[in-house]
């Protein structure tokens, strides 16, 4: 599939980008990393995968502005609100530098971790969530644990902080 920018109206067709490469080397250049030296190809594959894990990972508030069915990203959203009670239009600067975040991690890690335990069959035993630095890590029985999503604090922050995104989706599984 092509890299596809979304837009404010969320009606772009087969839309799998919350930002552009313009977006995100600016975003990069402001803190001083340099990205003009890595083909583009690359930055558009990172930034389609942060996309996909935003919307997997994260529960956003209000529903997708053109429903489930027409709009393929999770933003933009209806009945969304700041943390100050204003309406969130189109697609909000924190979800855009979060996936600039998650993109460049993306390029050289897996945003999703293997959960490293195999046939783990034992009840639960244990679950520990926080919700400031977000950890969701489940112990069983049988001494072992998984855990599915990359934690990256300053993004995870930058979503919760200002109330574009409400939960982080449960980060753990049981066996391989």
């Amino acid at each position: 599939m092509a890299f596809i920018e979304q837009d404010d109206t969320g009606l772009i067709a087969n839309a799998n980008a919350y930002i552009s490469l313009v977006e995100m080397k600016a975003y990069h250049a402001d803190r001083g990393l340099d990205l003009s030296a890595i083909a583009d190809a690359e930055l558009e594959a990172a930034i389609v995968t942060a996309t996909d894990y935003l919307d997997s990972r994260f529960t956003f508030p209000g529903e997708p502005l053109n429903g489930f069915v027409d709009q393929t990203t999770s933003y933009p959203r209806k009945l969304a609100y700041w943390s100050d009670g204003v309406a969130i239009a189109g697609i909000p600067v924190p979800l855009k530098e979060a996936c600039s975040e998650y993109a460049q991690v993306a390029r050289t890690e897996a945003l999703y971790q293997p959960n490293t335990t195999s046939g783990t069959t034992g009840e639960v035993k244990k679950r520990d969530q926080s919700v400031d630095v977000i950890k969701d890590v489940t112990e069983y029985f049988d001494g072992t644990s998984g855990s599915i999503y990359r934690e990256i604090p300053n993004a995870d922050q930058r979503l919760y902080a200002s109330g574009v995104a409400v939960t982080a989706s449960p980060s753990f599984v049981r066996g391989a």
